[in-house]
């Protein structure tokens, strides 16, 4: 049924968007058979994402599916549901350039950091972590650059939580906190300058939901 599946959505994919909804079903049907699993769903994802042109609804109904599915089973397949979060993540920043999904590369990152918490010490693969927290404080320097202070900041806390939950990101965690730490301090700086000046500060500030570093 997969591979029925798996080509009936290649051959939707050689027509115009016309079949976007068509395949949607496709996908949508084989998720609700006893053949499906969760790594089905995650080449669905991926194949979807990478279609020329992608099919955005279909790659993200089918990643998040994956992720629910596996999460749900006895013995969840971490590896799976890594790397459909990895998918998930660089899908939700195409979304959130054509301006579609407004914070939906967090949201991935929020679900992941909570996936990670709750994890034994190696249970999630370690490679997969390490991009989740490096990938994290790194988005950051461009919120910085960009002058948008308090996004930079929830992602150096997203970073640096997600480091604590990875063996080979541990040894740089204290750095990280000094990092934030500094930042943090130049824009309280900045803030009583800004309000000595009467100006606002950035509409940026009164967003929430990062994780706490404490």
């Amino acid at each position: 049924l997969f591979l029925h599946t798996f080509y009936s959505y290649q051959l939707l994919d050689r027509m115009d968007t016309s079949a976007h909804p068509q395949q949607l079903q496709l996908v949508k049907n084989f998720a609700s058979s006893k053949a499906c699993t969760p790594s089905h769903l995650l080449v669905l994802g991926k194949a979807a994402s990478e279609g020329t042109p992608p099919n955005l609804l279909v790659a993200e109904f089918s990643l998040k599916a994956s992720i629910k599915t596996a999460l749900a089973s006895h013995s969840p397949n971490y590896r799976v549901i890594s790397a459909a979060l990895r998918n998930l993540a660089c899908l939700a920043g195409l979304q959130d350039l054509s301006g579609s999904k407004s914070d939906a590369v967090y949201g991935v990152y929020r679900q992941a950091y909570q996936i990670v918490v709750g994890l034994r010490e190696g249970e999630y693969p370690c490679e997969e972590g390490q991009w989740l927290a490096v990938s994290a404080w790194n988005k950051s320097y461009l919120a910085r650059r960009l002058n948008q202070a308090s996004v930079g900041i929830k992602w150096m806390k997203m970073g640096l939580d997600l480091s604590r939950h990875v063996e080979s990101m541990k040894k740089y965690t204290a750095d990280m906190e000094q990092c934030l730490e500094y930042f943090q301090k130049m824009i309280h700086s900045e803030a009583g300058e800004h309000a000595l000046l009467g100006k606002n500060p950035d509409e940026c500030s009164q967003q929430e939901g990062a994780p706490s570093t404490s």
